[in-house]
């Protein structure tokens, strides 16, 4: 894992806002806004998966479906 941008802004900028859940685009995301200063890209994040890229190797998704 290394420091640099491999997306597309122009790519993400057509996706819908709200609906980046993968953590290493969402760490890309971060990183683009760090390097260039443009903020626009945060709005494609999800809600509650603002934090997914910070540690994306130590992140685990877990299926979990109650008994009852």
């Amino acid at each position: 894992m290394d420091n640099e941008i491999t997306i597309n802004p122009l790519e993400i900028r057509n996706l819908q806002n709200g609906s980046v859940t993968d953590p290493e685009t969402i760490r890309q995301i971060a990183l683009y806004g760090i390097k260039t200063g443009d903020s626009s890209l945060n709005c494609k994040i999800r809600r509650g998966y603002e934090h997914a890229g910070l540690y994306p190797f130590v992140m685990k998704y877990h299926n979990i479906v109650p008994e009852k």
